[in-house]
């Protein structure tokens, strides 16, 4: 990829992918956190088809098939099956709140470029930038891992720190290894999603938060009902 609308389109497509890992930051209902993360594997996927067509390589070509398919396709769909084959709740809240996830969305994408668009010479420049953005995009990926109590957003949160990953090593020289990492980081996702569907965790994570603590308490009302009075001897 020599330069000019190229690389512009290339980095357009990037800057969508962060834009859209801001959206799954900023959502408190897990169906806009899936649409958002749907979204983000198929710019992903069109990332890397870009990415091949212009490099006339056809291993980004593969691995845009890969995100395509399970990214932005399988995975949401599989995530919003296990939903409402477990009843999970809908609002899935971030333990640090939205204004929170978004002072640390915009903060990690700015520590990122400031950090590695190291400006040695003009020709590194844009692959700096790409990956700077691939960077910010893993931290706000591992954010929705760490800050959300819903089990399956916090599948999401690996899948969208896995695209950032992607996009990161994709762009890197002998882009194989970045393929089979990708492979294995996919199987990976799958069966974090499929194990919380086998064991079917209690209330998708959360059933302790709505558990009335006082359920097994026995009330002092209860306690004198139940006692036994023993007559005095006669």
């Amino acid at each position: 990829m020599n330069g000019g609308w190229e690389e512009e389109i290339t980095h357009t497509l990037a800057l969508l992918m962060v834009l859209a890992s801001l959206s799954i930051l900023a959502q408190s209902q897990f169906r806009g956190l899936i649409r958002a993360l749907a979204a983000q594997g198929w710019l992903l996927a069109g990332t890397l088809a870009w990415q091949g067509f212009a490099r006339g390589s056809p291993v980004p070509l593969l691995a845009a098939a890969l995100a395509a398919s399970f990214n932005g396709a399988w995975m949401p769909l599989w995530l919003s099956g296990l939903a409402h084959r477990l009843s999970a709740p809908e609002t899935v809240p971030s333990a640090i709140g939205f204004q929170g996830n978004m002072l640390f969305g915009l903060g990690a994408v700015g520590l990122a470029i400031g950090a590695l668009r190291v400006p040695v010479h003009s020709s590194s420049l844009p692959a700096g930038f790409d990956f700077a953005l691939a960077v910010s995009i893993i931290l706000m990926g591992l954010l929705v891992l760490t800050s959300r109590r819903h089990g399956l957003a916090q599948t999401a949160g690996f899948v969208a720190a896995q695209n950032g990953l992607i996009l990161a090593l994709i762009g890197l020289p002998g882009a194989l290894p970045a393929l089979i990492l990708q492979a294995a980081l996919s199987a990976l996702s799958a069966l974090m999603a499929g194990g919380i569907g086998l064991f079917r965790i209690p209330g998708e994570l959360n059933a302790a938060d709505h558990f009335p603590r006082d359920h097994w308490r026995t009330s002092p009302e209860a306690a004198k009902e139940s006692s036994v009075t023993v007559p005095p001897a006669g």
